[in-house]
């Protein structure tokens, strides 16, 4: 699901952010989901948000052995050269190796069917009691606008069991 918001001069206020992801939750509350794109029924082990904006989730599942975090999904808001502001949510393809220290880091990505052209650059770490928490940077290039668009360096806690909503 992709939402295009108000053009204009949205920049890292949390205040605007927020607002934004209040009215893409709106907005794609009766969107169904597509390839690529979760609707909430496919929980992931570990959920959380970003940047502690509701509406903006990040989620992901470990293997049975803790070795490989995959599955990784974000919705986040994604600022682009033309000053609009887009929310997506996406499950990109790909794995990353969870080493000893309970640590991972990579890039996974989304490269076909709806929402193509998303790249997240994970860092986490997994805690104590089923905690989790990283960076994310979201790099998202629209095809049918041909605008590049960022997330920026934004941070997300997760938890493992939790039941966050997507939207």
């Amino acid at each position: 699901m992709l939402v295009w918001l108000a053009a204009g001069q949205i920049k890292e206020d949390r205040v605007k952010r927020a607002l934004a992801a209040a009215l893409a939750t709106i907005a794609c509350a009766a969107v169904p989901a597509q390839a690529g794109v979760s609707n909430g029924d496919d929980e992931n082990d570990y959920e959380g948000r970003v940047d502690k904006i509701n509406g903006y989730y990040f989620g992901f599942d470990l293997n049975d052995s803790k070795t490989k975090a995959k599955g990784i999904t974000a919705r986040v808001g994604y600022e682009c050269d033309n000053d609009d502001l887009v929310v997506t949510l996406v499950e990109a393809n790909g794995q990353l190796n969870v080493n000893g220290a309970g640590e991972f880091s990579g890039k996974v990505s989304y490269k076909e069917g709806p929402n193509s052209g998303v790249e997240y650059r994970v860092r986490g770490s997994l805690g104590n009691k089923g905690k989790a928490s990283g960076t994310l940077k979201g790099k998202y290039e629209d095809p049918f606008y041909d605008t590049p668009c960022r997330t920026g360096r934004v941070d997300w806690r997760a938890r493992r069991g939790a039941d966050v909503e997507t939207r």
